[in-house]
């Protein structure tokens, strides 16, 4: 996908860069992420902080137990849907995790981006950019997606395997990265028809191989 996605990298200013925000392709893709990230975010807190507010690490120590023979043994002898249900939230959990942390990280690219652009336009011409609050909005920005990416990427890595979840951070992360230059800076102008066919195609392929991955039993 990284192959066939957008390699310009033309010059905005901070009035362009708030006129693309408003394009309906902004809008619209900025609908779907807030959505994709709210939905991950309710998911984790429900699972994740209720279970620790009531004492309540069945989530993680169900994973970790999952695979242990005696485990296994048990459940042959002593199937129940309850132990079925905390194995799924498990496998859930672990990759809500490292989905977030990616998410997060890509859109803390395009804010990286934007800002660069804003520096770059006021070295070269006689227009500082951040004389305007906008510019700071992308600060702020920029600093709530880095500290979502750090603390969702740390609590991964602290409870799951790093052979599990850097490959799955990093699919995503390039995955939403690319998709917010494509539909924020509006690159998806710039592809060929082949192109976007070749990138959809390597992002479904990166999507099929997170599926598959996230299937692998957590190392004791």
């Amino acid at each position: 996908s990284l192959w066939f996605g957008p390699h310009e990298t033309p010059l905005y200013n901070l009035q362009q860069l708030g006129e693309m925000v408003k394009t309906t392709e902004a809008i619209i893709y900025g609908i779907c992420l807030i959505t994709w990230i709210g939905s991950l975010l309710c998911l984790w807190f429900k699972v994740v902080i209720f279970a620790e507010h009531t004492n309540d690490n069945s989530y993680d120590d169900d994973l970790k137990e999952d695979h242990h023979p005696s485990k296994q043994l048990d459940q042959e002898h002593h199937p129940t849907r309850m132990t079925t249900m905390m194995t799924r939230r498990a496998r859930i959990v672990r990759l809500v995790y490292p989905v977030l942390a990616g998410s997060f990280g890509g859109n803390t690219v395009i804010c990286a981006k934007a800002l660069i652009f804003l520096i770059q336009t006021s070295v070269t011409t006689s227009e500082n950019q951040f004389q305007y609050g906008g510019s700071y909005g992308y600060i702020v920005a920029l600093i709530f997606c880095l500290a979502g990416q750090l603390y969702f990427l740390d609590g991964g890595m602290r409870r799951y395997d790093a052979v599990f979840v850097v490959p799955i951070y990093i699919c995503f992360w390039m995955i939403s990265s690319i998709m917010g230059a494509l539909f924020f800076f509006q690159e998806i102008k710039h592809l060929s028809a082949i192109d976007i066919v070749f990138f959809l195609l390597g992002v479904l392929i990166s999507l099929l191989g997170v599926l598959l991955h996230s299937t692998r039993p957590q190392q004791k």
